[in-house]
């Protein structure tokens, strides 16, 4: 595991920290089920596998609390961002550390989950890039040209092996600012964008937020906390801009998505 493959952790710290947190944090079966509405194809096996070698790490671990009565060993939990936070101040949660992977059969007690491992959905970025990179299409015609199977295997398998080890290299110098720059975005930005999570022990969030939100919240924040250029950012935008472009079912038809009002889109 390359140095900074837990990068996320930093910008998972920053969230649990702050005062209005808005991210929704999927477990893994989640996540796969979220990847897999977005035509990405990944099984709980390759999820670990990509913890293990840094590619695509957890953003965080939940040790669940021993039950204190039922028939369950576990306590049954409250998994929201504010409950997180809370969880988060007490201990309850890991932040993964380069070289801390641990296979993930040690996170079960028998027929239960003693730790549950989280990802966040932008985490989907990563993961397309990853399967681009590492996409083989085998037919019956490449099998029938092959005149040495092993030895076109061994090719194919020292092909895999570069491709992982370049992604792992870009993956923590770009894909893990990227992702953690939308991650700082959110508080400020995504209930603009749809509705906003409430904490709901607090009567008055909603105006808390709206006066920060007004009054007190400074872009440059997000940019330091970032640790990225104005030019840097810009790039984010031009890449992400050009992802979305290309799975876009709709992007043929911007200029007349343009012409309709907001309102009428469904």
């Amino acid at each position: 595991m390359l140095p900074g493959a837990s990068g996320l952790s930093n910008f998972m710290k920053i969230i649990l920290e702050s005062q209005f947190p808005q991210s929704d944090l999927l477990q893994g079966k989640q996540f796969l089920d979220f990847l897999g509405k977005r035509g990405l194809r990944v099984s709980i096996e390759d999820l670990e596998y990509y913890d293990e070698n840094g590619t695509v790490r957890p953003v965080l671990r939940l040790n669940r609390p021993l039950a204190k009565e039922g028939p369950m060993k576990y306590a049954a939990m409250m998994t929201d961002i504010f409950s997180m936070r809370h969880l988060f101040k007490q201990g309850w949660i890991e932040l993964p550390r380069d070289d801390d992977f641990q296979p993930w059969q040690n996170y079960r007690d028998g027929y239960e989950d003693k730790t549950w491992l989280y990802y966040h959905p932008f985490q989907f970025a990563s993961i397309r890039r990853l399967m681009i990179g590492q996409a083989f299409k085998l037919g019956p015609r490449h099998f029938k040209q092959m005149k040495d199977v092993q030895a076109s295997f061994e090719l194919m398998k020292e092909s895999v092996e570069r491709t992982e080890s370049v992604s792992q290299k870009v993956g923590i110098e770009s894909w893990i600012p990227r992702v953690g720059l939308l991650m700082l975005l959110e508080e400020a930005y995504r209930p603009h964008l749809g509705s906003l999570s409430i904490n709901e022990h607090d009567s008055a969030f909603v105006e808390k937020w709206s006066d920060w939100r007004v009054n007190k919240f400074s872009p440059h924040e997000i940019l330091t906390r970032s640790g990225m250029t104005v030019a840097q950012v810009k790039e984010v935008y031009n890449v992400l801009a050009s992802e979305g472009h290309m799975v876009d079912p709709l992007a043929s038809w911007y200029p007349l998505l343009r012409l309709i009002k907001r309102s009428s889109k469904s």
